[in-house]
């Protein structure tokens, strides 16, 4: 028997904790290094992921700017009329009277014309 508690004193000497300490150190060491590994593969292909969903997104963005412009576009020119063909629509059509209403409610304006047209009446 007394050779067994000398046996288990020497399996608790301060070299062997140490060893042990620094065995336990190398596996943990390298079990932070794989999983640092596994989550920066994960982080990358989440990053790559959003990069393309985000220059999508910029793209779209981009014609849908585009085409607001070209909406915008006709507004902001300043509106011409060509009399001589105002002219020529007003001879070649009948002749009457023309009453223009236009409402504003609310102090926003109703972009409605309402157009009443009478022709005139030959009753001779």
């Amino acid at each position: 028997m007394a050779t067994t508690a000398t046996m288990n004193t020497a399996l608790l000497t301060w070299e062997n904790v140490y060893w042990l300490s620094q065995l336990l150190l190398v596996a943990f060491a390298g079990l932070a290094l794989v999983s640092g590994r596994i989550v920066n593969n994960r982080q990358a292909a989440q990053s790559l992921t959003l990069q393309t969903e985000l220059a999508t997104a910029r793209r779209k963005q981009a014609e849908a700017e585009k085409s607001l412009l070209e909406l915008q576009q006709p507004v902001r020119e300043p509106r011409t009329i060509d009399e001589q063909r105002a002219h020529e629509i007003l001879d070649w059509g009948e002749k009457g009277s023309v009453e223009i209403f236009f409402s504003m409610l609310l102090a926003r304006p109703i972009q409605a014309l309402v157009f009443y047209f009478r022709p005139r009446c030959d009753c001779s």
